[in-house]
């Protein structure tokens, strides 16, 4: 008796479909490809600006802490952390070096100047860098704008980790050790890494001029060609 529903009998019987021999497909006729990846940099100069400035990490420190900056990409803001600090509760006066992870919050832009380094921006609520446009250095922005963590003077700049913490050593197994700003001590490793991020770079300035301005002997051998 075939079902109401259906024009097949209550048997199970169902015929099968011809299917025609040209649509199965071998496996090994089909060509796997990976989907494409966007490219991060669109224009030509946008790649160009990547490969021309500085990009990686490097170390700072000062005589209450030491920190790492890091820079990814010249579109982005820098990474600024502090890695050790001083902290002087201890009973008898004596600071005591704690490690702490502490991120800059607030700033487009890193700026070194004579007595601080500080991130800032160079208008309210500004979100992203300014593509093609040199910023200003940090002496020429008002402090309205400055970000809400700044350091002391710092001591020296060092591409490695180890040299930084050596330094940063120094100066805490000696309290009463003096250090100026940009040590002539260190002078040649801040020096390698100043030239490196250069005075064009979009996102870290280097003061050279005005009040804020850099000591002479580090000025001398930024503005110096071939030094």
């Amino acid at each position: 008796m075939p079902c109401l529903f259906c024009r097949f009998p209550l048997t199970g019987h169902v015929p099968k479909r011809k299917v025609k021999p040209e649509l199965f497909i071998s496996i090994d006729c089909l060509e796997i490809t990976e989907p494409a990846q966007p490219d991060r940099f669109a224009g030509s100069k946008e790649r160009h600006m990547a490969m021309a400035y500085f990009v990686g990490e490097f170390f700072f420190n000062t005589r209450f802490g030491m920190y790492s900056v890091l820079v990814t990409d010249v579109f982005s803001s820098p990474r600024v952390t502090q890695s050790f600090a001083f902290e002087k509760t201890r009973p008898d006066g004596e600071p005591k070096v704690i490690r702490v992870r502490r991120v800059f919050p607030k700033g487009i832009y890193l700026g070194f100047a004579k007595k601080c380094v500080a991130k800032y921006s160079l208008f309210p609520h500004q979100g992203v860098p300014i593509r093609d446009k040199k910023p200003p250095a940090l002496g020429t922005v008002p402090t309205l704008y400055w970000g809400s963590q700044t350091t002391s003077p710092p001591i020296g700049l060092f591409m490695k980790r180890e040299d930084c913490e050596e330094c940063f050593r120094h100066f805490s197994e000696n309290r009463t050790a003096s250090g100026n700003a940009y040590d002539s001590r260190w002078l040649v490793p801040t020096i390698e890494v100043l030239k490196a991020i250069g005075a064009d770079h979009p996102l870290v300035t280097v003061a050279l001029q005005n009040r804020c301005a850099l000591p002479r002997p580090v000025r001398d051998c930024l503005t110096t060609p071939h030094s």
